[in-house]
């Protein structure tokens, strides 16, 4: 069936990180510098969003620590040295790293909503209803 509308189609590798996730990494990064915040933190699955912000981040000058899903870390490693090249610490999630600790450090930044106590904030990708987030949220909420 033909119908009046031209189609559309999104080309995304013109992007430095290969994704449409920097249209949000971006603005967070540059917000988050003109605040205060010196290191931003966050979780992401296959990668992308941790690349995006590792991006951000050394475009605007933060530290960048991202939390990322075990399996896909060993499954995508050249993710993880993307976002490592760009100056973020990449760790597997669950891990030594994860755990109560990472949790404290989101429960300090109020899930992203204020500055920790240390300048480190929390920041939620495009896709903030994602499982882990979801868990990290429930946990927090104990």
């Amino acid at each position: 069936m033909l119908t009046a509308c031209p189609g559309r189609r999104r080309y995304e590798g013109v992007s430095p990180t290969g994704s449409h996730k920097p249209n949000t990494a971006v603005p967070q990064a540059y917000y988050n510098k003109e605040s205060g915040t010196q290191k931003l933190c966050t979780e992401t699955g296959a990668g992308q969003w941790g690349c995006s912000l590792a991006y951000a981040g050394n475009a605007f000058g933060l530290e960048v620590e991202v939390f990322q899903v075990a399996i896909s870390k060993k499954t995508k490693p050249m993710r993880s040295v993307y976002m490592e090249t760009f100056g973020a610490k990449c760790h597997a999630s669950p891990s030594d790293r994860c755990g109560r600790a990472p949790l404290e450090a989101w429960r300090r930044a109020e899930g992203g909503a204020t500055r920790g106590a240390e300048g480190v904030r929390g920041v939620a990708g495009p896709r903030s209803e994602s499982r882990c987030w979801r868990a990290t949220r429930r946990a927090l909420a104990r």
